[in-house]
């Protein structure tokens, strides 16, 4: 059988569909086939191995908005032209240091947004010998993208690749408050290409609109997913609910792939009709379950051809892990709709007492662990955290959950208190070493508080060294010196009382939660005591 490597199946793939159209850039309204994209990838990786030094094992970081040169570098790396390491947009600047110097990048694509960022971190980067400049603007770069593709051949020598091969090194947010970088192999991307392919089933006319930023596995998976199977991507360059009525509709597009949320603030937009959307034919959602209602809301406007699909995923994990399909949503079961699927074709998925590692039965509750073939390799430069995640031979996810005796998975808890807003991925500790450092705070606990459009919003419950006075506001601004602006708190509560704690001295976060009115509003940041 021949190995699992990106590029036999990019080319059969570009052979195959030759003038089909492969790419919209939704910014420049351009387009391009896959014969075209096909020639441009070729001639990028050409170049990045002939003019900037780059082999297959080292490292380039990509900071860049959604469009199509970000698939063009994906797919790139994926042929050999070095590890693709996409870098959170959203990150604070301490966090993009963080990653370029842990990988070692050698080259950075970036975009006038991010100039700034690059520029603030490169004097710490001595690894770091080329920025290259992708689209317009006032940031100059030290070469062109442009420029670099015309320098490459489009017939440019083929690389040795080997499944065991390292191909994504993918950072996600690490529990210490430091990211951790993800080392995926060539086997374990295309392993996990055939097995969501099997489970979604994709066609050669899918036209996929690319909303989720790229630097999430989520969306890698759909550009692969999209691209592999002959269809298009129709690149967004960010997330507006009036351009992707406007792109669904001009160019006919069939499928979407975004987060509650999204869906919520398309059908609200007072330039939404059914007849704008009528070409869709798959929807599929992550980060966060979708209620009954919302559902049953984007039924009656969505063409009835229309799936729903929810993956529950991690990117240790390569992408997704288990689907709950077009079939299960249409049964309309509002306990359903609560689960996250069941497991695709090639995983397996065990529930696990905690501490013990022992087998507990269908519908008990503890860790889930995973094995795979798509199953990370490594965390990069981190062998005793790889030691503990990968022990006898399963991913321990720290996520905890349950088995149904039909095979669906339900998740209760989520990995070392870990957010999800808006679908990013927020892990407490990380916000409350943060707030921790403020002078007049004593202890702080950091929770997720419901909220309608984003799913949870990041809630700071803080309790004062005794004497000291501060406001809510304060400690907010104390946090964003300090943190990206996503996983600064949205509201702040003040206390005087001590929190409530286990045996072990542990905040029991779970009183904290139930002590809380969630059915409220959202409160506003306003200081006091309570």
């Amino acid at each position: 059988m021949d190995e699992l490597i990106f590029p036999r199946e990019f080319i059969r793939v570009a052979d195959l569909h030759s003038e089909r159209r492969a790419t919209i850039d939704l910014g420049k309204q351009s387009e391009f086939t896959f014969a075209q994209n096909r020639s441009r990838v070729t001639k990028l990786a050409d170049a990045m191995r002939a003019d900037l030094g780059l082999d297959k094992y080292d490292r380039f970081g990509v900071l860049l908005g959604n469009r199509h040169q970000y698939g063009e570098l994906w797919h790139a790396g994926l042929m050999g032209a070095g590890v693709i390491n996409p870098l959170n947009s959203r990150a604070h600047v301490d966090d993009i240091r963080y990653m370029l110097a842990d990988s070692g990048a050698k080259v950075v694509f970036a975009d006038g947004d991010y100039a700034g960022l690059i520029e603030r971190c490169r004097a710490d980067l001595p690894d770091l010998h080329t920025v290259v400049r992708v689209g317009d603007g006032d940031f100059a770069g030290d070469l062109d993208y442009d420029d670099l593709l015309e320098a490459g051949s489009d017939s440019g020598g083929s690389v040795d690749l080997r499944e065991e091969d390292m191909a994504v090194l993918m950072y996600t947010g690490g529990t210490t408050g430091r990211p951790k970088g993800v080392v995926m192999t060539q086997k374990g991307v295309m392993l996990n290409w055939h097995r969501i392919t099997e489970s979604i089933r994709p066609t050669p006319d899918w036209a996929t609109l690319q909303v989720v930023p790229l630097f999430h596995v989520g969306a890698f998976v759909a550009l692969t997913l999209t691209h592999l199977s002959g269809g298009a991507i129709a690149y967004l360059p960010r997330w507006d609910a009036k351009a992707v009525l406007d792109a669904i509709e001009k160019f006919r597009l069939t499928g979407i792939s975004a987060v509650p949320s999204m869906a919520v603030q398309l059908i609200e937009h007072p330039e939404f009709s059914p007849e704008r959307v009528a070409s869709l034919r798959f929807f599929g959602y992550g980060a966060a379950p979708m209620s009954e209602g919302l559902l049953r809301r984007l039924l009656d406007v969505l063409p009835p051809e229309a799936d729903f699909v929810q993956a529950y995923g991690l990117t240790e994990a390569g992408g997704m892990v288990t689907v709950l399909d077009g079939a299960d949503h249409r049964l309309l079961d509002a306990d359903l709709l609560r689960s996250a699927g069941r497991p695709m074709a090639g995983f397996e998925v065990g529930i696990r007492a905690t501490g013990s590692g022992e087998p507990v039965p269908t519908g008990a509750t503890g860790e889930i662990w995973l094995r795979s073939g798509s199953i990370m390799r490594e965390y990069w430069n981190r062998p005793e955290e790889t030691a503990e995640a990968l022990a006898e031979g399963w991913f321990h996810t720290g996520d905890v959950g349950y088995r149904d005796k039909r095979g669906y998975l339900w998740i209760t808890d989520r990995a070392k208190d870990m957010i999800i807003s808006g679908g990013e991925n927020i892990f407490s500790i990380e916000v409350e070493n943060a707030i921790s450092t403020h002078p007049a705070v004593s202890e702080v606990a950091v929770i997720g508080r419901p909220h309608p459009l984003w799913g949870e919003t990041v809630h700071a419950i803080v309790r004062l060294i005794e004497g000291h006075t501060v406001t809510a506001e304060e400690i907010t601004l104390h946090a964003r010196s300090r943190l990206s602006a996503y996983k600064v708190p949205r509201s702040v509560e003040i206390r005087s009382e001590a929190f409530p704690q286990s045996p072990a001295g542990k905040i029991r976060k779970n009183e904290l939660r139930d002590s809380l009115s969630f059915a409220q509003a959202e409160p506003q940041n306003d200081g006091g005591t309570k």
